[in-house]
């Protein structure tokens, strides 16, 4: 319990129904004699069993909570009514569900005898989803909103599938009878509308959304940036602010356990370079292989394709560097940190170089899909890179490229003083938002992939207020 209500405080979250249920059922876990020690993994664990098993942490009764909304399905609400109801999603694919074939279907000579055996078994679905649609529209006593996509046709607007049928002035927006309205026991249907582009100032519809949305608890003035965390704040300044201010460490995806494996490998190649000395083929393989030997894969056949795949592009990289004159390496997976601006930036070069002219190289190894010369031309990782080994050696590179390992090939570039102006005034740019606390979420095409979507106020849609619908009038 002591967590939790450390976590609570933490985050700043209200006291409410489900936060009270929610300490209930952790009370009442901590008290069962399963439990030990009753500590966070324990509860975790006893989590993943719970919702399992379709456990549920309920709410109280509706009576005991003033106001309450009841969401049900509609099989639940049959026989039951209510003064005002909310059917959601009322289109093609949600309601009525789309039909998925049983894998044995059940024998028509078997089926009930009131019901035709003639029907096909997706007919039969279709059936049974409109009797619940119609059990929906029933509940309500007073008041009836169908939430639905409009339809895409010009010349009818009404949501498809079972609002087509709905009969003439039901539907609002058009001529409305009262009449055949109250004839459903329903004064209004309304069509979820189009979704807009986000505004500038995003307003949260829930708690959670406006919770979401609160200042920052952490001294934000105060965190280091890097080219990862300044692209993250600009693709979504909500996602950066709750990564960075709530600190909750990601999955370590098989990809990141790769690249560290591969990095791994390379550092080892470089040092020993730079200490003037080789490093045998079979030692170099041998550290890959060793760091992937205690890297957690859950899948143990997606480990033996990384190992396979780490293996031949090592050695492919191996066997084409053993041709080349032997580089003088300046360093190999050398942290850094510069002072732009007042803020703190870090990063790690793969590795730099004396180039025969004299001058600075730097590369980036890229485990992952190949990266092209525009990308790097665009890059601001590579652009901090060309600012980290200006501090450190006093010069501009004279080239710096990703190695793409999937290629074994160079994509090279170079940073102009005028293009690293550009990048120290785009991290300005970036350190001058966060001060300022703008973290306001930033829809686009990457909310798709977000882990914080289901709470993310961009993604609520604003209930309307119920309205009961005017007769049309009337024209002489």
């Amino acid at each position: 319990m002591f967590v939790l209500e450390t976590a609570f405080d933490r985050f700043d979250i209200p006291n409410t129904p489900a936060i009270a249920a929610l300490q209930g059922f952790v009370e009442a876990w901590s008290k069962k004699p399963v439990t030990g020690e009753a500590t966070v993994e324990e509860f975790l664990e006893y989590l993943d069993y719970y919702t399992e098993a379709a456990g549920k942490i309920c709410l109280p009764e509706p009576s005991k909570v003033p106001d309450a909304v009841q969401c049900m399905s509609a099989h639940i609400a049959k026989g039951l009514e209510f003064p005002h109801v909310f059917v959601i999603r009322g289109t093609t694919g949600s309601f009525p569900s789309s039909y998925k074939e049983d894998l044995f279907e059940f024998p028509p000579a078997l089926r009930d005898p009131l019901t035709s055996t003639t029907e096909d078994a997706k007919e039969l679905h279709n059936q049974e989803e409109r009797r619940l649609f119609y059990v929906s529209m029933t509940r309500a006593q007073d008041t009836l909103s169908i939430y639905a996509k409009r339809s895409k046709s010009r010349k009818d607007a009404k949501p498809p599938r079972f609002l087509e049928a709905t009969p003439p002035g039901f539907i609002r927006d058009l001529t409305c009878d009262v009449s055949i309205a109250k004839e459903y026991k329903a004064r209004l249907v309304e069509f979820r509308p189009e979704i807009q582009a986000a505004a500038a100032e995003v307003q949260a519809f829930s708690p959670v959304g406006e919770w979401m949305l609160k200042a920052p608890v952490r001294d934000m003035e105060k965190i280091t940036l890097s080219a990862t965390r300044i692209e993250r704040y600009d693709q979504c300044p909500l996602r950066f602010k709750i990564e960075t201010d709530w600190n909750i460490p990601g999955e370590s995806a098989p990809a990141m356990q790769f690249g560290n494996a591969v990095h791994t490998a390379l550092k080892a190649y470089n040092d020993a370079l730079q200490a003037g000395r080789s490093l045998s083929r079979e030692d170099f393989l041998q550290v890959f292989m060793t760091q992937m030997d205690i890297s957690p894969f859950d899948d143990p056949h997606q480990k033996q394709l990384y190992v396979a795949q780490g293996m031949a592009q090592l050695g492919e990289f191996y066997d084409l560097r053993n041709v080349e004159a032997v580089p003088q390496i300046l360093a190999a997976e050398k942290v850094f940190s510069l002072i732009v601006g007042g803020i703190k930036v870090v990063g790690r070069i793969d590795r730099a170089e004396r180039t025969s002219s004299g001058g600075i190289a730097i590369t980036d190894y890229k485990t992952g899909a190949a990266k092209d010369e525009e990308e790097a031309e665009k890059s601001l990782q590579l652009s901090i890179y060309a600012l980290a080994a200006e501090q450190e050696w006093n010069q501009l590179p004279e080239r710096i490229a990703f190695y793409n390992l999937d290629t074994n090939a160079p994509a090279e570039t170079v940073r102009t003083a005028a293009a690293l102006e550009e990048t120290r005034a785009k991290i300005n740019a970036v350190a001058q938002a966060i001060h300022e606390k703008k973290f306001a979420p930033r829809a686009g095409f990457h909310c798709k992939w977000c882990g914080y979507r289901e709470l993310c106020p961009v993604q609520e849609e604003p209930l309307y207020t119920i309205e009961d619908a005017k007769p049309a009038k009337a024209t002489t």
